[in-house]
């Protein structure tokens, strides 16, 4: 969320929309909690604000089964690119 620039403020608010916390915990609790809806999410939006350079990692991700690994290979992606900064 602190990528995100203050102009971001529809963005922002639907990014905290969906990934509410406290119903991700409830959903957990209850076994619920459907991990593919939310990764999916989090592509989509990665998507929505990545520079065209990494569409094709970005498409990459949505061929990703598996939520954990999924996570992990977007979670270096993106501390690999803020090194670079």
């Amino acid at each position: 969320m602190e990528l995100l620039l203050p102009h971001h403020q529809r963005l922002r608010a639907n990014i905290d929309e969906v990934l509410d916390l406290d119903l991700i915990e409830q959903q957990a609790e209850h076994g619920t909690l459907d991990f593919r809806h939310y990764a999916s999410f989090i592509v989509d939006k990665m998507a929505s604000l990545c520079a065209p350079v990494r569409d094709e990692l970005i498409s990459s991700l949505r061929d990703v089964a598996d939520v954990v690994t999924l996570y992990r290979y977007s979670d270096h992606h993106h501390h690999r690119h803020h090194r670079n900064f």
